[in-house]
């Protein structure tokens, strides 16, 4: 349901001039678009719900596509890759409570 759901977000795309969806082939893109939303989800639920981590994979995919403006030299890669780099380490070492317990 949400590759489906994910195509259907992107097709007024292919409609509006200036964006780079108008140049490709509809029926090829779509369900290219459906299949990456199915991995968007498994990569959600994999990574105990990181919006973070989709992010930098849509972004990542943007890049390695060309599409969006998006380069490797974008902060937003990288501060998007940092952060959930950061958020993983927290999750897998979360702070300690070092307060002394009430006797």
């Amino acid at each position: 349901m949400m590759g489906v759901l994910w195509s259907l977000w992107h097709l007024p795309a292919f409609f509006t001039p200036g964006l780079p969806h108008q140049f490709m082939p509809m029926p090829l893109v779509l369900p290219f678009i459906a299949t990456f939303g199915v991995f968007m989800a498994f990569l959600l639920n994999r990574t105990a719900e990181s919006v973070l981590a989709t992010m930098a994979a849509h972004l990542s995919l943007n890049i390695s596509t060309g599409m969006g403006g998006a380069s490797l030299s974008s902060p937003v890669f990288w501060g998007a890759l940092s952060a959930e780099s950061a958020t993983e380490r927290c999750q897998e070492h979360p702070l300690q409570n070092n307060r002394p317990t009430p006797m």
